[in-house]
């Protein structure tokens, strides 16, 4: 997605990771998970470069993923090739691509869905509970999320010191002369909040390296 914080354009495709920075954690967690189905349906919301989808795909598993019209139409390398996800999903059969918007308006439903490190990268929290609730929307009654998100960095600190770093609801704008980029930490308690919020449970949780990561289910007596 884009975002303007004061004016500054923050363009968040731009710091998608590839294949090869795949999470070990997140993928024994996503074994684990998906021992529960039987050919699970996928949906990668915050897809990027298929940095997970990657591994879920070469296990036979149809793959739906979302991401901003900008992040799923630049050519860009992925598992690399010079393409856009547009395009490298025409080769695969069970990989689908939806932007955002296109997503939303889908009647679709998932058992498993994966956002893993989506939300440091979104300035507003009424956008991330917007995810999460779009998310919730599109899982079947049995359906699970898997999130992760870092809220502790060893190297978050030294941007105070830095004269090209400006601080935004726990994160930092970075202002580079060829991009923005922004990141912020998202402690627990205000993870656990949104997704209370979004009406998800807490099936699972591990806290490890930093990072968090939650396995949800949905709170289905809620709606």
């Amino acid at each position: 997605m884009h975002y303007k914080i004061h004016g500054i354009d923050i363009p968040t495709e731009l710091s998608a990771l590839p294949i090869n920075r795949a999470n070990q954690i997140v993928l024994a967690e996503l074994k684990k998970i998906i021992a529960n189905y039987t050919q699970p349906t996928i949906l990668d919301y915050g897809c990027g470069k298929l940095r997970h989808s990657y591994f879920l795909l070469n296990q036979g598993l149809s793959v739906c993923g979302v991401d901003s019209i900008e992040q799923i139409t630049r050519i860009q390398k992925i598992n690399k090739q010079k393409t856009s996800l547009t395009n490298w999903s025409k080769k695969l059969d069970n990989l689908t691509i939806y932007s955002v918007e296109d997503f939303s308006k889908k009647e679709q439903f998932f058992d498993i869905a994966i956002c893993t490190n989506v939300l440091s990268a979104i300035p507003f929290d009424h956008d991330i509970i917007f995810l999460l609730d779009n998310i919730y929307k599109h899982l079947t009654n049995s359906g699970r999320l898997f999130l992760s998100v870092q809220y502790k960095n060893s190297y978050f600190d030294s941007y105070k010191t830095k004269g090209n770093a400006n601080f935004y609801n726990g994160g930092w704008i970075i202002n580079n002369k060829s991009k923005n980029s922004y990141y912020r930490l998202i402690q627990p308690a205000l993870l656990r909040n949104m997704c209370i919020k979004s009406h998800f449970v807490i099936e699972n949780e591990i806290k490890k390296q930093g990072s968090i990561y939650l396995t949800l289910i949905k709170n289905n007596c809620s709606l």
